[in-house]
């Protein structure tokens, strides 16, 4: 275990290769494991911070992301979302993180959000008096207010579900607007709770293949190399192929000393920094 603050060679060397499309909290998690260590998640993300190490997920959020917040906000609280987009990317944002994003990016749900900037010209204007000023209690169409107790037309059933325009289908869980990952829940009948680190994907990368035949548990850090040496396929058998081949090459990565992936890391990046001259 390292004393103080201080990181060994090797430690460092894990976080550089296992940062990428981890989030800092599930990076801290993995770190205390891998290490027996019980690092802060404040501690991780400084020491990958002063010594250049990005995971990609914080400070710049993907098309993907955006796309996914725009086409989903909308009615979903900010608590309910939250899980919706940890769930769908493999991530461990908090609310008011969601909110940033939100607000920054000019998306709303038309609830809780009052940050988000959507509609400039309906805005309430500064100094501007309401309408119903001095009037508070009193009822302004009793015949049309929504009456206590009664059900939007609507709302969807519990189990209802729906396709976002990312091809993942999701399925209402709970009267509270909670929907879910149908292949997760699918997975997680069978299988329980699926654990941290971890994701589903399709072997046949078909979205809407949605059987426990032709689904695979890989760890994120699979995910990462497996997205990398584009080992997702349309071919269920070699998607399989591609998950042992992952696991290979983190079990063969964990055995290599501390020099020899160093020495790795370096030549990886001397070749990275040839092609973006040759392009310059």
């Amino acid at each position: 275990m390292a004393m103080g603050h201080r990181y060994t060679p090797e430690q460092i060397v894990w976080l550089r290769e296992s940062a990428p499309g981890t989030s800092f909290a599930q990076l801290t998690e993995q770190f205390n494991q891998r290490f027996g260590d019980s690092r802060t998640h404040s501690s991780i993300r400084s020491a990958c911070r002063s010594r250049g190490i990005k995971n990609g997920l914080w400070r710049k959020y993907t098309k993907e992301h955006l796309d996914f917040i725009r086409d989903n906000i909308a009615g979903v609280p900010l608590r309910d979302f939250r899980i919706m987009f940890n769930e769908h990317f493999g991530l461990n944002l908090q609310e008011v993180q969601i909110h940033h994003i939100v607000y920054t990016n000019g998306f709303g749900n038309g609830r809780d959000n009052k940050g988000a900037r959507n509609s400039p010209a309906t805005e309430f204007k500064k100094g501007q008096v309401p309408f119903n000023k001095g009037r508070k209690g009193i009822h302004m169409s009793p015949a049309t207010e929504f009456q206590k107790g009664n059900v939007p037309k609507n709302r969807k059933p519990i189990g209802s579900e729906r396709i976002c325009t990312d091809g993942y289908t999701w399925v209402k869980t709970k009267e509270s607007k909670t929907w879910k990952e149908k292949h997760r829940l699918i997975w997680e009948e069978t299988h329980g709770p699926i654990p941290n680190g971890y994701c589903v994907i399709f072997a046949d990368n078909d979205r809407t293949n949605i059987v426990l035949e032709n689904l695979l548990l890989v760890s994120r850090r699979q995910l990462v190399i497996m997205n990398q040496r584009r080992l997702i396929t349309n071919n269920a058998e070699l998607t399989k192929a591609g998950v042992a081949t992952a696991l290979l090459i983190i079990k063969a990565n964990d055995k290599l000393t501390v020099r020899q992936k160093r020495k790795i890391y370096n030549k990886t990046a001397r070749e990275k920094a040839k092609e973006s001259e040759s392009r310059g």
